[in-house]
């Protein structure tokens, strides 16, 4: 009896199935919506190395009068480059189409969806087809993630596929995000000549990867004058614009008196609280390439910053931080909450006292909210006094935040410390259904 299977996408997953199968004498249909080869492959991941090709080619005209040429600037021709990276995609995806056709099997240009467990219909140009099999294999792969606070306008906000190549190249380009994707985009960028600033929400790039060869790789970062956010969390992107702005509060990263970062140093101001938290701003100019940070307060030091879920993506007036305070040596503690109001740099503060672990709060606005700070601040707090976790709801409207929380939940269990929350409506959650 021929096996009839069918394959839920056409990348490197799919289509390596597709043949092998076909290889063993199963019936094969794949069915594919976008490109095939893969969306993540022939979009993402050979673009990427195409455009690190031609930026190694241009890095090596700057070393011209190195080796006794007449020194020559290269000047990038974006269409004839965006031309080059449509002929690598175009043959690659014709390479495999024609490898499936050859061993007979079935491909359908369309969207999948399953009716029962034996059936799928596909939604093409055409129209409908319901397509029956014995076996199935979902290999839908991935995408890029975009946050809930950034909204890319493919010209100034852009995501990975956007850059293959941009519209413009940019003089100064910031990349939110320091795992392999992001190093990658790092050497891409300067060496096209752009100044490249990268925030890095851990303490080394590739986190979780060997932190020895993190360490070459920031040296070499540096050494090409790449500005590395160490620590620092992107709480909002927007445009202003020729500018990049972005909010957040950073780690200053600790060294030695050899340069280096100097781990058991860093763990000892966490400690004690004498490292830096405050809030900061950051304008990226992507036509002077020059970079402007402030610092937002100079007074408190916080953490864990959060805005109106609403706002996210857009200009926004209000950031929320749990206080972190400076000083002492007994253990760390996060006793109160901050409302900054980023356009005046004024705050309003709470705080419950030395006890309190206040975790990250989620911002939920009010059904019909007239303002930015027309909802509530829901905060997991734990006592450990009392061992005792609940709860603790703040109206933010106005000044009210300061007048502490109008509603506390005790919870049956221990919630632990470093708890992160979010708030997610409603009519989220019957999508999600």
């Amino acid at each position: 009896m021929t096996i009839r299977l069918v394959i839920i996408g056409g990348g490197p997953g799919g289509n390596t199935a597709a043949t092998w199968a076909a290889r063993l004498g199963a019936e094969v249909t794949i069915i594919e919506r976008d490109i095939m080869g893969g969306a993540a492959h022939l979009l993402d991941c050979i673009p990427s190395k195409a455009m690190i090709a031609t930026g190694g080619a241009v890095s090596a005209t700057k070393r011209f009068a190195g080796m006794g040429l007449e020194q020559h600037v290269a000047e990038i021709d974006v269409d004839n480059l965006a031309e080059r990276i449509d002929g690598i995609r175009a043959r690659l995806e014709n390479t495999t189409t024609q490898l499936l056709d050859s061993q007979g099997i079935r491909i359908i240009r369309g969207d999948a969806s399953f009716i029962d467990a034996h059936t799928v219909l596909v939604r093409t140009t055409a129209g409908e087809e319901r397509i029956e099999g014995d076996a199935f294999i979902i290999a839908t792969g991935s995408r890029p993630r975009i946050p809930q606070w950034c909204t890319p306008d493919g010209e100034r906000i852009l995501t990975t596929r956007d850059c293959y190549p941009p519209k413009i190249f940019p003089t100064n380009v910031c990349i939110v995000g320091s795992g392999v994707t992001g190093v990658e985009f790092v050497h891409m960028f300067e060496s096209f000549g752009a100044k490249v600033s990268l925030v890095v929400s851990r303490q080394q790039v590739l986190p979780g990867k060997d932190p020895e060869v993190a360490a070459v790789l920031e040296d070499d970062f540096l050494r090409r004058g790449v500005r590395l956010l160490k620590g620092a969390r992107a709480e909002s992107i927007e445009r202003e614009g020729d500018e990049v702005v972005m909010v957040g509060t950073p780690y200053r990263l600790h060294e030695d008196e050899n340069g280096q970062p100097d781990g058991r140093r860093l763990e000892k101001t966490i400690h004690l609280r004498q490292r830096d938290f405050m809030l900061y701003e950051w304008r990226f100019n992507l036509v002077t390439g020059k970079t402007h940070e402030r610092v937002i307060d100079d007074v408190l030091n916080t953490e864990f910053p959060v805005i109106n879920s609403l706002y996210q993506g857009r200009k926004n007036r209000y950031s929320y931080n749990i206080i972190f305070p400076l000083g002492g040596k007994e253990e760390p503690r996060f006793p109160g909450l901050v409302k900054y109001d980023l356009s005046t740099g004024g705050y309003l503060a709470y705080s419950a006292g030395p006890k309190y672990f206040y975790n990250e709060p989620g911002f939920a606005p009010r059904d019909n909210a007239q303002s930015e700070d027309d909802g509530y601040l829901v905060v997991p707090v734990w006592n450990p006094d009392e061992q005792r976790s609940e709860i603790q709801v703040f109206d933010c409207k106005g000044a009210r935040i300061a007048e502490g929380p109008v509603a506390r939940i005790l919870l049956p269990r221990r919630m632990p410390h470093g708890f992160h929350a979010t708030f997610v409506s409603q009519s989220t959650l019957n999508r999600w259904k």
